[in-house]
């Protein structure tokens, strides 16, 4: 059975309306599949990140307890100052470092603990202080862009 022209004409068009669809949807399925590659990506870079922002913070922890104390029976004033002078130096870099990353301190003295970002180590009764505030930062806590990689280790105050 012969079509006529005008069934041809309609049937080209469908065939044309059909095919775009079918090249929308193909270009709709592989702008997913990019966007989920980046996705991943993204997530790769982050947890990448992450991993060297923790390094630097160990890095940095072991510096000030390094400063803050320790066995110097043997060494004279001098050289004591001079130790205490570089390591206040690296300190200082470190930060540095840390900061460029995007790393920020958790605040929490003072504050309402909040589980999210505040790991309480113990807790010591105080009655001038409402229940939950913290009294001490055992360890500080930093977040990277916004998100909590490292929680601030606390006193909290418990009143009986």
């Amino acid at each position: 059975m012969d079509e006529s022209p005008e069934q041809q004409s309609l049937s080209k068009l469908e065939r044309l309306k059909l095919e775009r669809e079918f090249r929308a949807f193909g270009y709709a399925q592989q702008k997913a599949k990019t966007d989920q590659r980046l996705l991943l990506m993204r997530q790769e870079i982050e947890t990448r990140e992450q991993n060297v922002a923790k390094l630097l913070l160990a890095l940095k922890d072991s510096f000030v307890k390094i400063a803050a104390g320790g066995e110097v029976n043997t060494l004279e004033a001098a050289q004591m100052q001079q130790r205490l002078k570089n390591y206040t130096v690296l300190e200082k870099q470190l930060e540095q470092a840390i900061g460029a990353l995007g790393l920020e301190e958790i605040s929490a003295l003072g504050q309402e603990v909040d589980a999210a970002r505040h790991f309480v180590e113990s807790t010591v009764s105080d009655e001038s202080k409402p229940n939950g505030i913290i009294v001490a930062v055992q360890e500080p806590g930093y977040t990277l862009q916004g998100r909590v990689i490292r929680p601030a280790r606390v006193i909290v105050v418990k009143n009986e």
